[in-house]
């Protein structure tokens, strides 16, 4: 399965120098430095490939985005051009399905391959981003978005323990009744307002 990169940037580019609503996701490898220094080198390969490829292949069965790869993490996005409510919950199904898939399905084979279990961290939230080219033309660009909503969702992501969905106060504002039903208040974010975050059950 190839990364959807080109799609992401070929769509972002149209909206160069614009602001978009969307919502954007992070996905991360829990304690992987302290596993990965245990392996061998092709061993390190599998661990960060399979992980990576699995998390973008579901972002997109969602309906969302490849972003970027960021360290252990994984980014995506999703553009709320066709009814936020719908693509928020998209959001929301795709964090669970993520963490459902990283216990379920790929720390079993990790085990049966003799690597260690892996366990991740989500976090999400809802909001307008600005699109921008970076880079200068010897080396290339890359279209990014940057903003609040692409922190705030970072931020929300370290604050997540093992195999736990986080998500901002905006996204939860916007999911359907069943979603925000089984959320409950983690927390809030020491920004220039709280803003509040929530653990989201498991409502599949």
């Amino acid at each position: 399965m190839r990364p959807r990169r080109a799609n992401s940037q070929t769509l972002l580019s149209i909206f160069n120098g614009k602001t978009i609503q969307v919502g954007v996701i992070y996905v991360d490898l829990v304690e992987s430095t302290d596993a990965v220094s245990r392996m061998k080198p092709s061993a390190v390969r599998a661990y960060y490939t399979t992980f990576t490829n699995e998390m973008i292949q579901v972002i997109i069965d969602f309906g969302g985005y490849f972003l970027k790869p960021l360290g252990d993490a994984v980014v995506g996005f999703f553009p709320a051009f066709r009814g936020f409510v719908n693509q928020a919950d998209n959001v929301v199904n795709c964090g669970l399905i993520m963490i459902e898939l990283c216990k379920n399905s790929i720390s079993p084979l990790f085990v049966r391959k003799r690597l260690p279990k892996i366990s991740c961290r989500v976090g999400a939230d809802f909001g307008t981003v600005e699109v921008v080219k970076l880079g200068v033309q010897s080396t290339g660009y890359f279209v990014d978005m940057v903003g609040n909503t692409m922190n705030i969702a970072a931020k929300i992501m370290k604050k997540a323990g093992a195999n736990e969905l986080l998500i901002g106060d905006q996204l939860s504002k916007v999911i359907h009744t069943t979603y925000r039903l089984s959320c409950s208040r983690i927390g809030s974010l020491p920004l220039p307002s709280p803003y509040a975050y929530y653990k989201v059950g498991f409502v599949l």
